[in-house]
């Protein structure tokens, strides 16, 4: 089974990856996932990554929403 996942949030833009793999940027509607656990990171210059480890997928899962506010790197 396949769950969609609906990836939204901020700044418009950011990258997001699954398990290290560029899936897109925000805002990204729709995507694939199988059960399981994955790693989320959402990476913009300029702000610090946001970085979800051990996110699961159950197998009754058929849509979840991942929201994302990434914040302003000190460094920036």
């Amino acid at each position: 089974m396949v769950c969609f996942i609906d990836f939204v949030g901020t700044p418009k833009g950011a990258k997001i990856f699954v398990d290290e793999v560029e899936i897109g940027e925000l805002p990204k509607y729709v995507y694939p996932l199988k059960w399981g656990k994955y790693q989320i990171r959402v990476s913009l210059e300029g702000y610090v990554d946001e970085i979800r480890k051990d996110y699961v997928i159950f197998p009754t899962d058929r849509s979840k929403k991942v929201v994302i506010a990434l914040v302003k790197s000190e460094e920036a």
